[in-house]
């Protein structure tokens, strides 16, 4: 089983896929920045939401992408 970290788990919370569809979609898109889902935090983020939102958009609308992308932004700067 792969480690994956708390933050992790709220990126895949606020992505607005079911986790069976997030979980593996969220991974992919951490693989495609090079950044692990065991230790995935806040500073990586503005890394990842580029490849985040390639997977959004495969299962939602773009206006549903941006208030996603808005929320996972909102969620690195705390």
């Amino acid at each position: 089983m792969i480690e994956v970290s708390d933050f992790f788990h709220r990126i895949v919370a606020l992505s607005g896929l079911a986790p069976l569809i997030a979980v593996p979609a969220i991974r992919r898109a951490l693989a495609r920045a090079n950044i692990e889902p065991g230790t995935v935090g806040p500073g990586d983020l503005p890394r990842v939401l580029p490849s985040i939102e390639t997977c959004l958009l495969v299962y939602l609308k773009p206006t549903e992408v941006a208030a996603r992308l808005e929320a996972l932004r909102k969620l690195g700067e705390r």
